[in-house]
């Protein structure tokens, strides 16, 4: 299998070859969190020489076990498929000449009692060497008793050849990693092995993929599609056989006439100035259907009657007096508008509605900057960020947010508010298999919110 462990790397290593040969006192390896320390202990194991015993314990392992010397006694007798006391397995190999390593990782949670305890078992047996690993400060008083080794993270040529060897080692189609860029991977994963593998693992995850091959499982029944056409026909033929005729309601009357009394002697005293149509609204309660700002229209005037002096035909030519009906004169209705009561605004301000990336993004900026969330996915499409948060409805509170990144082409989904690293820690513990298997990245709150798209 192809290994990626750069030039830089394997000189630090020939170092520490060079100091386990010349040198007893304790070495401690320390570099940042992820940045590849347990894969660099591996290497060493494989480059020391055969004759040299090498056993790998835990910190945790330590704080657990009631005594710390039973701990590393457990671990010789499986490397060696037999069972000795410590001790005596350590007096044995100093009278040989043969070289005795012990590597305790993540000394960081050790408590000074079992600083005490290496020092002392270093001190007691020369065939003995300490290699501790950490990635925070152990304090001058453990350090000073130390040979530092740092372990710097990636340069970014390293980090793009490391990107696309674990591409081709897992066979992910470079299609794939939506929105892959070496530069941007490399701003964003500070050149740490560690989240190079949680970032490519989270690129290659296509939730999209998923629901497409589940649709594809599902194959639909053709007598379903039959039975529907024919319910279609039918429904057609029924509307065009059977056609419902609108029963249209008259309009209802907007304004209740008051009866003219009287006989209009003359046309010319009919209303048709707005100043006299003021004039004739007496009542203004019995106009109904109107809403306060709307106009008032008067009444058309009805059939008025009038005597006129008709020349009948014949031969008498006869004239007579006849009462005639006079068409009403049509007058242009006139709109008079009711003050009494305050008109409404002309422009109601309405309220935006917020978009669910919003609200996110609301939500995140009104978290601690100090706390911790975890990172669950990458993708390069608001959809496929949708799609993931609704698969695992399940779990809750999961976030998708928008990213500065690509232009804002990359949205990033989120678990959590966590007010220390620790609960963090637990609740990735706590996850379903699901959501723990793609290794969330722990972040805090604060480079989420520098890195975030604002809205306009």
């Amino acid at each position: 299998m192809t290994e990626f462990f750069p030039a830089e790397r394997q000189s630090r290593l020939d170092l520490l070859l060079h100091l386990l040969a010349n040198t007893r006192q304790t070495i401690l390896l320390r570099g940042p969190e992820q940045s590849g320390k347990s894969y660099f202990v591996r290497q060493l194991e494989k480059q020391l020489n055969d004759t040299d015993l090498f056993v790998l314990v835990t910190a945790t392992d330590l704080i657990n076990a009631a005594m710390p010397l039973n701990v590393l006694t457990d671990a010789f007798n499986y490397l060696e498929g037999n069972k000795k006391q410590l001790l005596v397995r350590l007096e044995a190999s100093s009278r040989a000449g043969r070289k005795v390593i012990v590597c305790i990782e993540d000394v960081h949670e050790l408590e000074a009692t079992h600083f005490d305890f290496l020092f002392q078992l270093s001190d007691n047996y020369n065939c003995l060497h300490i290699l501790l690993t950490s990635s925070d400060n152990l304090g001058e008083s453990v350090e000073s008793r130390c040979q530092l080794m740092g372990l710097e993270p990636l340069t970014q040529k390293q980090t793009s050849e490391y990107a696309r060897m674990i591409v081709a080692k897992k066979g992910i189609d470079v299609a794939d990693l939506a929105g892959f860029d070496e530069v941007v991977l490399f701003i964003e994963t500070g050149g740490l092995p560690g989240r190079i593998n949680d970032v490519l693992e989270q690129m290659s995850h296509q939730p999209k993929a998923i629901d497409d091959k589940a649709r594809q499982q599902v194959k639909p029944l053709p007598y379903i599609g039959l039975a529907s056409m024919a319910i279609l026909v039918t429904v057609i033929l029924i509307y065009f056989l059977y056609p419902i005729e609108d029963d249209k309601a008259p309009p209802s009357a907007l304004i209740k006439k008051r009866p003219i009394e009287g006989k209009i002697k003359h046309l010319d005293n009919l209303v048709s100035r707005p100043e006299d149509a003021e004039k004739r609204i007496k009542h203004p309660d019995e106009v109904v259907g109107i809403l306060d700002d709307s106009p008032l229209f008067l009444p058309l005037p009805e059939k008025t009657q009038k005597e006129a002096v008709v020349e009948l035909d014949g031969p008498s030519k006869e004239k007579e007096k006849k009462i005639v009906e006079a068409e009403p004169l049509i007058t242009k209705p006139v709109a008079v508008t009711r003050t009494d009561k305050k008109t409404l605004p002309k422009e109601v301000s309405q309220v935006k509605k917020l978009t669910a990336l919003e609200i996110n993004h609301r939500w995140l900026n009104s978290r601690d900057k100090n706390h911790f969330t975890l990172q669950l996915l990458g993708v390069s499409t608001e959809e496929s960020a949708r799609k993931f948060v609704r698969k695992h409805k399940g779990v809750e509170p999961l976030y998708y947010l928008q990213s500065q990144r690509n232009d804002g082409q990359w949205f990033i989904v989120v678990y959590g508010d966590f007010d220390g690293e620790q609960k963090a820690i637990e609740a990735t513990q706590a996850l379903p298999f699901s959501l723990a298997k793609i290794k969330p990245w722990r972040r805090k709150f604060e480079a989420i919110q520098g890195n975030i798209l604002v809205d306009e």
